[in-house]
């Protein structure tokens, strides 16, 4: 059975164009991981700073070998365009 992530971002004022077009660039490389399904990048319409991404993956294992594989200069670009700190969650 497949899991589900949710995660939620809080995009840093002024930075929230930067903060979704930085995801969205990071759809493809979540999509060609192993165990991945599927990964939609969402923001909110009634606050721009909120964003969304929901991923699908084979089982959870998937996903964090996909989290440990993300090169970590990206990371910490990604960190400089956060608000606050990104929330996760897995569902079923």
């Amino acid at each position: 059975m497949s899991v589900k992530r949710i995660n939620e971002f809080t995009a840093r004022d002024g930075m929230e164009n930067e903060l979704y077009d930085f995801l969205q660039n990071l759809v493809p490389f979540i999509k060609q991981s192993e165990g991945n399904i599927e990964c939609t990048v969402l923001r909110s319409k009634e606050d721009k700073t909120r964003i969304v991404v929901l991923e699908e993956w084979e089982n959870e294992s998937f996903h964090k070998k996909s989290v440990e594989n993300y090169p970590p200069d990206k990371m910490r670009e990604a960190m400089m365009l956060i608000g606050a700190p990104p929330s996760g969650e897995y569902f079923e």
